[in-house]
């Protein structure tokens, strides 16, 4: 299991490391193309040139994306885990793809904020222009807030475990969307919604 730990000044001090694009083309700030790669405290900073990261099936920890031009956070494998993480203010989504985030937050976002992940857990969603949280197929969202998101608070794909979560102030469309109609290649059938608060 490869590892790339951020510092600020002396190795294991628990500093952030910042990086950031200062000029010329490219996708992302940094691409970890091979599996298992766990990232922790880094900063990352697109300067509305590139996408922050882009992963493929590993742990993200206590890492910031922000001012990407395209997405934050995307990951190329269905098993990335992020932890206590942020991404915010880039031109597409915050975080794309995966299959466990907690303890994060994505706001201002030009799409979504989080999308495409199966597990969501003690998140926020707040101000992103298209979705607030959309999870990919069978999953759960519990003890998250979506809040002032553009078109759907929670966006629904299949069947679902909504628990203990807050959904308000989205400015057109729902607050919930369970996707029953099957236009976008799932059919929801099955929904368990617990101690939720929308309006």
């Amino acid at each position: 299991h490869n590892k790339i730990y951020g510092y600020s000044a002396t190795i294991g001090d628990g500093g952030i490391a910042q990086l950031r694009r200062s000029s010329g083309a490219g996708a992302y700030v940094i691409v970890f193309s091979v599996a298992y790669w766990t990232k922790k405290n880094l900063d990352i900073n697109g300067n509305s040139l590139c996408g922050g990261m882009q992963s493929n099936a590993g742990i993200t920890y206590n890492c910031s994306f922000h001012h990407c031009s395209g997405t934050g956070f995307n990951s190329t494998g269905a098993t990335e885990v992020i932890i206590n993480s942020a991404s915010y203010n880039n031109t597409s989504t915050g975080f794309h793809f995966g299959a466990y985030i907690t303890n994060s937050i994505s706001y201002n976002n030009s799409i979504n904020g989080i999308y495409g992940f199966r597990n969501v857990e003690k998140c926020v969603a707040q101000n992103n222009s298209n979705f607030g949280i959309s999870l990919s197929g069978l999953g759960c969202i519990t003890n998250s807030i979506c809040d002032g998101n553009g078109v759907k608070g929670i966006d629904v794909l299949s069947d679902a475990v909504i628990m203990n979560c807050v959904i308000r102030n989205q400015f057109t469309g729902t607050g919930l969307y369970f996707n029953a109609s099957g236009d976008r290649g799932n059919f929801v059938s099955n929904i368990n919604i617990y101690n939720c608060t929308t309006t």
